[in-house]
């Protein structure tokens, strides 16, 4: 990927800290120091939230409303004008209803697009993100179907393949909805059972056939042996998993609340604030009523080993 047209290889990557990073690179293939990347506007392009550190503390700063983190950033013409533009992709965590229950942990992500102003040498990114299409990560984009436009197939935070079509003309690009190519079972060890994860993949002929294949890396989650619990035990442990998702929940409602309003700024004042709200203290002794049975959770939830492999699917 040669982001600024000198004729070198660059490498650009994401982090987990939800900024997006560039390393130029030489005539004789080294890599020049890394840069995060900025938008025309001098600020630091993501997708809607990250984290810097001011006086060895790690700071949040919020973009927006979408609270996502940005993992993965890919180099693309997306307006076929020449440049290459940024496509980005995430995920986010928020907290929700979930009937009687109590609350389950919500998983958002999207695909999102900076588009580049500037040339193919000197690239200008506008300051706004734009929506692409809403769910799974854009691991590759490539022509899947072999109609001379380019798609997006990805993985998911909960496991499979993903191919959106593209519908509309170069230049243009349209995608329709999600169609799973692999289910998430398909990466699930058939001998030992278990949870499909994240899944990531790439595009390329395996095999050497003319055909584009699939190379997929996951994660899996095996449950050990589960016990006999009785029916009090297992309410036992919804009522204790429930208290937790309710604090858990309440937690980030105080804590946007409170960011919101600080824009991340005066860090130890919004601490100080926080810390004296009625809503927060009453959170704080839930918190430690959920401490004293956080043993017994332990107790009456299985044991889970996490695995992963490298899978090859190859096109028919």
């Amino acid at each position: 990927m040669d982001l600024n047209g000198d004729g070198n290889i660059d490498m650009l990557s994401a982090a987990y800290n939800g900024l997006c990073y560039i390393m130029y690179g030489n005539d004789d293939g080294s890599l020049n120091d890394t840069i995060t990347l900025k938008d025309k506007a001098g600020d630091p392009i993501n997708l809607g939230q990250y984290v810097i550190t001011v006086n060895n503390r790690p700071k949040t700063i919020l973009k927006g409303d979408d609270r996502l983190w940005g993992h993965f950033v890919k180099a693309h013409d997306w307006d076929n004008d020449g440049d290459l533009d940024l496509i980005m992709s995430a995920r986010g965590t928020a907290w929700g209803p979930k009937g009687d229950v109590g609350y389950k942990k919500i998983t958002g992500m999207g695909v999102k697009l900076r588009i580049n102003q500037g040339s193919n040498t000197n690239p200008v990114f506008v300051t706004e993100n734009i929506n692409v299409v809403p769910a799974h990560y854009a691991d590759a984009l490539v022509d899947w179907d072999g109609d001379g436009l380019w798609d997006i197939v990805g993985g998911s935070l909960m496991g499979g393949v993903y191919f959106y079509k593209n519908l509309g003309e170069p230049g243009k690009p349209k995608f329709g909805e999600a169609k799973c190519l692999i289910e998430p079972s398909e990466f699930v060890d058939k001998d030992k059972g278990g949870q499909c994860g994240i899944t990531q993949i790439t595009v390329a002929d395996y095999n050497n056939d003319g055909k584009l294949d699939l190379i997929i890396g996951n994660n899996n989650l095996i449950y050990k042996k589960v016990p006999d619990y009785t029916d009090e035990e297992i309410k036992e442990r919804e009522e204790i998993q429930k208290l937790q998702a309710e604090c858990q929940y309440m937690g980030k409602v105080i804590r946007d609340k409170y960011q919101i309003k600080y824009k991340g700024k005066n860090i130890e004042e919004m601490n100080k604030a926080m810390m004296k709200d009625k809503d927060y203290l009453k959170n704080r002794k839930r918190w430690e009523e959920f401490s004293k049975k956080s043993a017994r959770l332990r107790e009456l939830t299985p044991e889970v080993i996490p695995y992963g492999f490298i899978w090859v699917s190859l096109r028919e």
